[in-house]
């Protein structure tokens, strides 16, 4: 174990016998502090009489639909996040492998086991393997990189039904349907013992105890059972479920088995005792379950489509996770808890994401699937169409339905508002356009000219005029006055799916099945440009209201967005990727910053526009999303699906700073010559496979590898969760900082106390953790960024009684002001450790630079103390020396310039992630003679680089700073005065003495 000897000194009051003894070839750490500190405005309506009011949420706090993955029509079998949380790997019923990337749902490969059939899988603790049984009596285990079998196990005599694996990944548990029991060492994958008819009947179930000292199976015999290692010899039977064991798992600390039947119930055991704890009344059969990586809580999905978390200590349900998801073969957690991933019987698998809803209300009246949305262009009337013939009104404040209108045989395809309101107009299935009374309902025109169905309509902002699109490949502009055609064209090769003019009218765009996007001149019709990427029909177009910006949405499940003045983007648009169903509708919000989609996938996301990056998925339900439209002020969101409900979401109101998309001077957006000359090279463009004028080959992009914004997932961060669970994760850290031997809960240690940091960042105990789980791993620049954060601080004395208050803050104090001083090291002392591992081998470990010369701004630490996951303290932990130098660097900068915390979702950096290099240089810098000491001879001082945020810091006790900084110029300010300019030159010295 390691081990430190600290300073003795007034506030720690460590006995002197124990100080550090530094000498100029190193600092020696002795074993005596072993036992202190290891173990230690108004449209002209009147209410409709008898109207429904809506229904409305009152709970925020809920796990949030986000991803749906199809691998076929029957059963998927399992459905796990790999350990990194970047993939998902699936079993599905055609016996293969499919493997997933998390965030955006792109198949990256599928593994077929052939021969094998594989019937059960479960995932190696390492992440790389995943491991099944078959029908062919074996086990396989299979490279997820690859499509091969790694290695295969004989010795079953019967199709296999269960695994489990132990927590190092050495050991393997299998059964079969004939009951009999094999454990596996996975090292030289030799068999070690055999227990046959261990059950009467199929095995459904195995788990090792944490610690390795038995392992548990469960059968459809309704037996629970006991067995020793590595003997398999029997211990215990439980016998209190009266029909098939589904699952067993037990908690993190290992004392307590739970157990899932299809009788209904779970079973809480303590299985040291040998007697029931508790029974869980679900009351229907359970046909999924697990346990979160914390606490008694877990996820329960039953045979009826019911997902549910449930506090198994208290016997509650806490909340639903979806009411009716369809028959549910298992749910899983991902490693955090936050996410639950289904594998259902319709072919599907499923992703919840746990977060603050933005649900708000739904809007009843609408008998079938409503199709079409559009939003006023003033106040918060909303009119919609739907597949039961009828168009509506809502007065979305309120939550009222103000009129509807049967249109008869006009089975309406999509509708508008008028400018302003007094008129909508409607896409129809019977050759015509119609033009509407908002107040009577009353049809004032009829537009047809259209040799099919009438498939989209638009205003134009300005003039009396109207576009429409329809089936038989022809736009048209109608004179709304007169009602007569002024142009049309038969402008594509297949049905026109959407028209949409832009924001000043000088243009309008026509969407259509032949995968093409044309841009026309208004009010002339000649065509300007013609744009191709897509692979299938285009259905939704949406102009940037602020920018010459159009995105394009389509069948082949992406969003392109094309810069219409820039002749690059046209070639190469940004390609939104993230659905993985067809993109059903588009809009963007008023200053142009965002952009919505809704997808037939069952998600509405929000996408940067300058940068195509998502932002957040922001609402997701089991059916699928047809069309969505937002508010003249961007605080509403009302999306539709196939059902008859209309769902009003709140636009989320703590988005990180989005980048603003402005307006060129010519404001018109582009110049006709400009046109002329971008058309003229999209009419040479002959190849149906590239994007707009000559994009590259699209599956040569395809193999780039995707960067981490497109792997985030963004959810509100769940406030009201915080604030009741965090008490108990502080608890288990409390039991935790309690153990006499710190050896065994290291990692656990470390994620517990970061995932206390997430909720409540100025926990003291939870950076003491650190500082012990750090320490035992070697990974000296976590232990000293946790040290320099503890400064600021606090104890909860209510709920941590481990070690005295003093006795912490003093340990704490020793390690910022002993062990990482720069001072001692500026004597002539070696910055060394001599340790004991937790296998007794004593070591000698060296402190990095980074340790001691990467100072943290004040204004840094205080936002770390009091903003939660303003950064992300997983970031930090086992990275290489340099690594960590830039990631403070570049989180610095970010933390303090104004950003917003990190969401729940956000993935950690791993290991190999590289952020941008920061070239330094040393800056030695001498207070001693400026006599503004602070507090022990410590100075203040502030450093700006160029034109970035001022940063305050503090001298060392010696009236001296040694810091690594980024190279650059700097200013400096000692007290209320600017001292000096200086300039940092990569890898150079700079001595600066102030008087």
């Amino acid at each position: 174990m390691f081990s430190a000897l600290l300073h003795d000194n007034d506030r720690t009051g460590i006995n002197v016998a124990l100080g550090l003894i530094f000498s100029k070839r190193m600092i020696f750490l002795g074993l005596a502090l072993l036992v202190l500190f290891l173990y230690v405005p108004e449209l002209p309506m009147a209410q409709d009489q008898g109207t429904e009011k809506t229904t409305e949420s009152e709970d925020k706090i809920n796990y949030l639909l986000t991803q749906t993955l199809r691998l076929g029509e029957n059963p998927v079998r399992e459905a796990f996040f790999s350990a990194d949380s970047m993939q998902i790997i699936a079993l599905g019923h055609n016996h293969n492998i499919e493997i997933f990337q998390s965030q955006t749902g792109k198949r990256q490969r599928v593994i077929p086991t052939q021969e094998h059939q594989a019937l059960t899988m479960i995932l190696h603790p390492g992440g790389r393997v995943a491991v099944t049984g078959g029908r062919d009596d074996t086990v396989r285990l299979w490279d997820t990189s690859s499509t091969l079998a790694q290695g295969v196990l004989r010795g079953h005599l019967d199709d296999l039904s269960s695994l489990s694996m132990d927590t190092s990944g050495d050991l393997l548990l299998s059964g079969s349907l004939d009951g009999t029991l094999i454990l596996w060492n996975m090292k030289n994958q030799e068999l070690i013992s055999t227990r046959e008819e261990a059950h009467k009947g199929e095995i459904s179930s195995l788990v090792f105890q944490p610690s390795g000292i038995l392992a548990v199976s469960a059968g459809q015999d309704g037996k629970v059972k006991l067995w020793s290692l590595p003997e398999l010899e029997p211990i215990h039977t439980f016998s209190k479920h009266r029909k098939r064991v589904t699952h067993t798992k037990f908690t993190v600390r290992g004392d307590k088995l739970l157990t899932s039947s299809m009788d209904g119930t779970i079973g809480i055991w303590d299985w040291e005792k040998k007697r029931q704890l508790n029974e869980v009344a679900v009351k229907q059969p359970i046909s999924g379950f697990d346990l979160a990586p914390e606490g008694l809580e877990g996820v329960v999905a039953t045979k009826r489509g019911a997902i549910r978390i449930w506090d198994f200590e208290k016997g509650i349900p806490l909340r639903d996770v979806q009411a009716n998801a369809g028959e549910l073969e298992h749910v899983h957690f991902d490693s955090s808890g936050g996410r639950v991933i289904g594998a259902l019987a319709d072919g599907h698998v499923q992703v919840w994401e746990l977060g603050d809803s933005l649900y708000l209300k739904s809007l009843k009246g609408h008998e079938r699937s409503v199709e079409s949305l559009d939003f006023a262009q003033e106040g918060n009337y909303l009119i919609s169409s739907s597949s039961d013939k009828s168009v509506r009104i809502w007065d979305v404040e309120k939550g009222l339905q103000v009129r509807s209108y049967d249109l008869g045989n006009h089975r309406v395809q999509s509708v508008r508002f008028g400018p302003a309101a007094e008129t909508f107009a409607t896409a129809g299935s019977d050759s015509s356009a119609g033009i509407w009374d908002t107040e009577s309902g009353q049809r004032l025109k009829t537009l047809a000219n259209h040799k099919g169905k009438v498939n989209s309509v638009d205003f134009h902002p300005h003039e009396k005029v109207l576009l429409s699109g329809g089936s038989d490949r022809q736009w048209m502009l109608w004179d709304l006055e007169n009602e007569t055609v002024i142009l049309k064209n038969l402008a594509h090769e297949d049905q026109i799916m959407q028209v949409r003019f832009s924001e000043n009218g000088k243009m309008f765009a026509t969407a259509g099945s032949d995968r093409v996007v044309h841009l026309w001149n208004y009010p002339g019709g000649e065509r300007l440009l013609s744009l191709k990427g897509h692979r299938k029909a285009v259905v939704a177009i949406a102009f940037n209201p602020k920018t010459p910006m159009l995105a394009t949405a389509s069948q082949d499940m992406s969003i392109l967005l094309w810069d219409l003045n820039e002749p690059l983007s046209l070639r190469q648009p940004k390609r939104l990727e993230g659905h993985n169903y067809i993109v059903s509708g588009l809009d963007f919000t008023i200053d142009g910053k965002a952009l919505l989609s809704v997808s037939r996938d069952k998600t509405a996301r929000l996408w940067e526009s300058a940068s195509g990056k998502m932002l957040r998925i922001i609402h997701g339900e089991n059916r699928a999303l047809l069309s969505a439209s937002m508010n003249f002020d961007n605080t509403l969101i009302a999306v539709s699906n196939l059902g008859p409900e209309i769902k009003i979401l709140s636009y989320p109101d703590d988005l990180p700073k989005l980048i603003s998309v402005e307006l060129p001077d010519n404001s018109t957006g582009m110049e006709s010559e400009e046109i002329e000359t971008i058309s003229a090279g999209v009419t040479e463009a002959s190849n149906e496979n590239e994007t707009s004028v000559d994009e590259g080959d699209l599956t040569e992009a395809e193999k780039k590898p995707l960067t981490r914004e497109q792997l985030q997932v963004y959810m509100t961060e769940p406030k009201k969760a915080k604030s009741k669970r965090h008490e108990g994760l502080q608890q288990k850290l409390n039991l935790m900082l309690k153990e006499q031997d710190s050896c065994d809960v290291k990692d656990h240690m470390k994620k517990l106390a970061m995932m206390v940091l997430d909720l409540k960042p100025n926990d003291l105990a939870a950076y003491h953790a650190l500082i012990k789980a750090g320490a035992l791993m070697g990974d000296f620049n976590l232990v000293n960024l946790a040290a320099q954060v503890s400064s600021m601080a606090t104890l909860d004395t209510k709920l941590y009684d481990y070690q005295k208050e003093n006795d912490i803050t003093g340990l704490m104090a020793s390690w910022r002001e002993e062990v990482f001083n720069p001072v001692y090291h500026r004597g002539g002392a070696n910055a060394r450790l001599r340790i004991k591992d937790c296998e007794g081998n004593e070591k000698t470990l060296n402190i990095p630079d980074s340790a001691l010369y990467v100072r943290l701004p004040q204004e840094f630490l205080d936002k770390l103390t009091t903003v939660p996951k303003i950064i992300e303290f997983r970031d930090f932990s086992d990275i290489s020396n340099e690594e960590f130098r830039n990631r403070i660097y570049h989180e610095t900068e970010r933390v303090i310039s104004g950003t917003t915390p990190y969401p729940t979702s956000r993935l950690p950096l791993q290991k190999t992630d590289q952020v941008p290099n920061h070239e330094t240089g040393l800056l030695m810098l001498d207070l001693k003679a400026a006599k503004v000491w602070k507090d022990r001879g410590r100075s203040e001082f502030q450093l700006r680089q160029g034109k970035k945020t001022w940063q305050t810091f503090i001298t060392d006790g010696d009236g001296m700073a040694v810091m690594q900084l980024p190279i650059g110029k700097y200013y400096i300010r000692v007290g209320a005065f600017l001292e000096k300019t200086f300039f940092l030159g990569k890898d150079k010295e700079l001595k600066l003495n102030i008087r």
